[in-house]
């Protein structure tokens, strides 16, 4: 915990009468008072809590809004100084990929962004994200997807929670620059073809609470 100290002009107003007449006047003062306000300052590695997951949203080219929603277990440790995080690494279990919805079709697509074309899970269970560096609320990293590395940008929230941290924001990738061959169009494809192919930006939304290393 550090104490900063702050300097709080105080401006006093005195209205007085004087001489048997009712006369006011107005007299300002400049009264510098200290105040100490305790604000809570935290330092060291951070982990993610149980249960962290990354939510992802999808759709077709023709479609306005998202069509698919899923999530992603995810394990990460964020480092952090003077309440600024300065370094960390995160690891998503693409193997575990969820899509919402339990119906035969929600199964299906589940299964099939497992299969190569697209993660790939059978060689490549994992995909990691190492950030780099940090300015203001944006935070630039490598993130590595079936053996591709891309530089991103995400911009971030954070603020001290329950002793933790809690980090939260939202980011769109661009799935075809990590060389997913399922989101290639086919050379010759029709307009309607075009229209009902799968967008290769996928947003995704994260909401950690990461707790401090014991």
């Amino acid at each position: 915990m550090k104490k900063i100290v702050y300097s709080i002009l105080a401006l006093t107003v005195i209205g007085f009468t004087s001489c048997g007449e009712t006369t006011t006047e107005t007299k300002k003062e400049e009264d510098q008072k200290e105040v100490e306000i305790e604000v809570q300052t935290i330092s060291g590695t951070f982990h993610t809590a149980a249960g962290a997951t990354i939510t992802w949203h999808a759709k077709h080219n023709q479609d306005e809004d998202f069509v698919h929603t899923g999530t992603v277990p995810t394990t990460g440790t964020v480092v952090v100084e003077d309440n600024k995080i300065i370094g960390g690494n995160f690891s998503f279990d693409v193997i575990d990929l969820d899509k919402d919805g339990e119906g035969s079709m929600d199964v299906e697509l589940e299964n099939h962004l497992k299969e190569p074309g697209f993660f790939d899970v059978g060689v490549f269970p994992k995909a990691l994200f190492s950030i780099k560096s940090v300015s203001n609320n944006q935070i630039t990293g490598e993130l590595e997807i079936i053996g591709f590395k891309k530089e991103i940008t995400v911009d971030v929230k954070s603020h001290i929670d329950d002793g933790g941290l809690h980090v939260f924001g939202s980011v769109m990738v661009d799935f075809l620059s990590f060389g997913m061959q399922n989101l290639v169009i086919p050379e010759g494809s029709t307009e309607e073809e075009i229209a009902e192919a799968p967008d290769s930006n996928i947003t995704i939304d994260f909401d950690f609470l990461l707790e401090a290393a014991k």
